[in-house]
């Protein structure tokens, strides 16, 4: 079932809202541990793969614009356990916080969506509660789109995911970075 209304909701945003992201945003980077934090960060075509602490983060945009202004992005985050989430950043004040959402996700031209069920990280973030099935990796592997959406009556997002190849290939090189320092 999609999120309900009262969950899940699409505005401008405000800038009380863009500020709490931001702060949330530079939070969760200091959580992670800022001594791990970008020891690995390459760029790859319009994404950039960067290591945390304990995992590998893939963003659909360079780091400078995803901090600037991270709304409509798409970001994959492998753990060191290689389990493989799916995020994406929507307008501050889309979803509240810590409550369920069940994004359906459509690669390529299938026209069939696939329900991940996830949760929302903050008011503008949502990660998938389960790392992601092999039916998504291997549609993203031949598609040059993925369509999100968060709801029935909400806007999808449309990414580019040409180079996603190349990127998931980055993010396992990342990992296993992260496993080697660690041993």
């Amino acid at each position: 079932m999609f999120g309900s209304p009262a969950s899940v909701h699409w505005s401008s945003g405000r800038t009380s809202a863009a500020a709490v992201l931001l702060a949330s945003l530079i939070q969760g980077l200091a959580v992670v541990g800022h001594a791990k934090a970008f020891d690995f960060i390459e760029p790859v075509g319009h994404w950039t793969v960067v290591s945390l602490a304990e995992s590998c983060l893939a963003v659909n945009r360079p780091l400078s614009e995803f901090n600037a202004r991270p709304v409509g992005t798409l970001a994959f985050n492998q753990a060191t356990t290689g389990d493989l989430k799916l995020q994406v950043f929507l307008w501050p004040g889309a979803v509240t916080a810590a409550t369920a959402v069940d994004l359906q996700v459509t690669t390529g031209n299938s026209g069939t969506a696939i329900r991940l069920p996830s949760v929302a990280m903050h008011d503008a973030a949502i990660e998938t509660n389960e790392p992601l099935p092999t039916e998504v990796i291997d549609g993203l592997a031949s598609a040059e789109t993925i369509v999100i959406a968060t709801g029935p009556s909400t806007p999808s997002l449309t990414f580019d995911v040409a180079q996603v190849g190349a990127v998931f290939d980055l993010l396992e090189s990342c990992v296993k970075d992260l496993v080697d320092e660690a041993n």
